[in-house]
């Protein structure tokens, strides 16, 4: 069992003004580093005299570390786990600065001590003398693993390894020009004709492959990109690039050893990894810390002792940083974080919803289905309610126009199976339609041709078309990002428009991006299973 379930009645809650509402875990008693908790300087947190030169340097700020990281800092720094919910667009390269800062004063001190103990031990062998060998390094030598959506985030994440790193004008980085080519290529977003949102413009900037790997070696001022992972302290992947190297079970050529000794993990955008695969993520957390088949040249008497006996989980400080909280962004933290120093959930998510974002007066009808359902039994359930309570009243030629948003595409096959069985007009688009196939959809959608637009989130998440011809919009479950639900709802083009969003018990986290934290919960405890909201105003039906 995790140390850090959400069922441990050792659970510290308290508010903080930078960073909302924190829950500590503590770890097991004992276990505390002395950490300053109200830092003026980088010295305090033990940071090395060179990193905190080069921070001051290249810092944006008037004093070294903005508001957030004086808040965040502490708790990174004494190496608890961090569950951080609140990233965005203005304080991601606060945050990514902050980890990377952390990074690299680890890997620099970890490097240290083992080439003090290597003088120590060959002086002792000078001087005929015996001396115990030092504990000091891993099974293997990978130290930190930084999962990250697409390869532009990586290349920030190295921009900033780099300066942080070797003064201006100082040290080497070998391989920087491939680096630069293969993760810096043309920025896609930025040659698009129709406008988009900000948030999206910032995210799909750079280059947006979701495959890659690249290990990264630090030998003094000398940085080797693309290194062997057996010969890197740093590995930035995304999780489909390690999947590709890890494999599956009957896989005749696979490797997960240079997971065995990851001392750090930091997953970063990870809200993004649920617009993606987020079985490739679990995946990667599967093999973490996993006995190596190979000895990959290791002295066992070096090896710390509690990684021989198996407990390098229990040691590992893992940083999750997100947008907003989802249930499965939460399983990291109950299932996959067994750090003996404990750790910190940080929700500091907006407390009013994105139906504030909606510009038009449209009534909005907030459907809660019946309880006590099971979340394995919840699709069956939401089909079934859909198909006899909802799309009934959807089908006269008053409702031509309506577009039915999908968050999961498995949840979209089976309405699309359902609405062709009925002989319904119905167009599709989903993240595997062509090209020829979106504008084909759209414009019959648009010209009337057809009655239904069925619309899942990911084909949003990527591409944010904006759809002509709305007139009512039903939502088939809540969105996972909140301006998804305003973006949908503001496309609606005629007066009579209508909106409907179905929900269940289980979507609280959901539910509160949306229509904000109090209201949220309003619904959730009311005896009424339908509200309505008007431009913010609710009123119950």
């Amino acid at each position: 069992m995790s140390l850090l379930s959400s069922s441990s009645p050792s659970l510290l809650p308290s508010h903080s003004p930078t960073l909302g509402l924190v829950t500590h875990i503590p770890g097991i008693p004992g276990s505390e580093l002395a950490v300053s908790q109200h830092p003026v300087s980088l010295s305090q947190l033990g940071i090395k005299p060179k990193l905190c030169h080069n921070w001051t340097a290249n810092s944006p700020a008037a004093s070294e570390l903005t508001d957030i990281q004086r808040h965040l800092f502490p708790i990174i720094a004494s190496y608890k786990d961090l569950l951080f919910s609140h990233r965005t667009v203005e304080n991601s390269e606060e945050l990514r600065r902050l980890y990377v800062l952390h990074i690299l004063n680890h890997v620099l001190k970890t490097t240290s001590r083992i080439l003090k103990n290597n003088h120590k031990l060959l002086q002792a062998s000078k001087e005929g003398r015996h001396i115990e060998e030092p504990r000091d390094q891993g099974l293997t030598r990978p130290k930190v693993l930084i999962l990250l959506p697409f390869r532009h985030s990586a290349l920030q994440v190295v921009e900033s390894l780099t300066s942080l790193l070797l003064p201006p004008g100082q040290g080497v980085v070998h391989n920087q020009r491939r680096f630069r080519r293969e993760y810096g290529a043309e920025d896609p977003a930025g040659q698009r004709v129709v406008p988009k949102p900000s948030s999206f413009t910032a995210l799909f900037s750079g280059n947006t492959d979701d495959c890659f790997k690249v290990g990264v070696a630090i030998r003094g001022r000398m940085v080797r990109l693309f290194a062997d992972f057996y010969s890197s302290d740093i590995i930035l992947a995304s999780p489909l690039g390690l999947r590709t190297i890890i494999g599956a079970d009957g896989d005749k050529k696979r490797d997960y050893d240079f997971l065995s000794s990851v001392e750090i993990l930091v997953l970063d955008q990870t809200d993004v990894f649920l617009m993606q695969n987020w079985e490739h993520v679990t995946h990667v957390l599967n093999h973490l810390h996993l006995k190596p088949r190979e000895a990959h040249g290791v002295d066992f008497s070096r090896v710390r002792l509690w990684v021989l006996n198996e407990w390098s989980k229990s040691y590992r400080q893992t940083i999750v940083l997100s947008s907003f909280l989802t249930p499965e962004i939460n399983s990291i933290f109950t299932t996959y974080c067994f750090n003996y120093v404990g750790g910190a959930r940080c929700d500091g998510g907006r407390e009013e919803g994105s139906v504030g974002q909606v510009a038009r007066q449209l009534p909005q009808m907030f459907a809660r289905l019946s309880p006590s359902v099971s979340p394995s039994q919840l699709p069956d359930h939401r089909m079934k309610h859909f198909s006899s309570q909802v799309l009934p009243s959807y089908r006269g030629d008053l409702m031509k126009g309506t577009v039915i948003f999908i968050p999961s595409y498995f949840d979209f096959v089976r309405v699309r199976n359902l609405m062709k069985k009925e002989e319904l007009s119905i167009a599709a688009l989903s993240e595997y339609t062509t090209t020829s196939g979106v504008t084909r959809a759209r414009t019959q959608f648009y010209q009337g041709v057809t009655h239904f637009l069925l619309y899942t989130e990911r084909a949003h998440f990527f591409h944010r078309y904006r759809l002509k011809g709305v007139r009512h919009v039903v939502f088939y479950s809540i969105p996972t990002y909140p301006e998804h639900y305003s973006d949908l709802v503001n496309m609606v083009e005629c007066e009579e428009g209508s909106v409907e969003v179905l929900y269940s018990e289980w979507d609280q986290l959901a539910l509160r991006r949306v229509v904000g934290r109090a209201r949220a919960q309003r619904m959730m405890t009311s005896s009424d299973s339908t509200h309505m909201i008007v431009t913010g105003h609710q009123t119950k039906t």
